[in-house]
């Protein structure tokens, strides 16, 4: 009896302090608001942004690579280095196109990858075909775009008014 007792009074004296210390204070809103404002304002280095910015890329190819080819992803990725890769942002600044082999993907981001760590919520995979990319070149080569101002566009008809002076029909459908 003795030894419950010894047991209930020792818990009582570890549970009294923290019961006597807990409870509302004054400045907790003010100091969750100053650090919330301090993380917000912080400034990030260039070096910093641009290793988020890999390891963002670097991880959406991984995993793209890994999602389509299950069966043999370590011979895939084992080649996957940072140096490997090519990548630009010309439109904005959550979407990047990245090439990396024979792949081409646009990966495109719910906020700026160089400030938050985070996985694309839009990917488009493209596998490049060289005879596809051969034949395009081929197509270029024997039907060249035509010159500019070789002839303007006639609202009316719809057709394109050829340097003579007449129209070309516009072509049905």
């Amino acid at each position: 009896m003795k030894k419950i007792a010894i047991i209930a009074l020792n818990i009582i004296s570890m549970m009294l302090p923290a019961a006597l210390l807990a409870g509302e204070k004054q400045g907790v809103m003010a100091e969750y608001r100053a650090v919330e404002e301090a993380i917000r304002n912080r400034t990030r280095t260039r070096e910093s942004r641009d290793a988020m910015l890999k390891n963002n890329i670097m991880r959406a190819m991984r995993v793209a690579l890994e999602r389509r080819y299950y069966d043999d992803r370590e011979q895939r990725v084992k080649t996957l280095t940072w140096e490997a890769l090519e990548w630009e942002n010309p439109t904005s600044p959550n979407v990047y196109y990245v090439k990396f082999e024979t792949f081409i993907v646009r990966f495109q981001f719910a906020k700026d990858p160089e400030f938050y760590i985070q996985s694309p919520i839009h990917e488009k995979f493209l596998v490049i075909d060289p005879a596809l990319m051969k034949h395009e070149e081929s197509d270029r080569t024997q039907n060249p775009a035509p010159a500019a101002g070789g002839g303007t566009t006639t609202p009316a008809t719809g057709g394109s008014a050829a340097p003579g002076g007449g129209t070309t029909p516009a072509p049905t459908r």
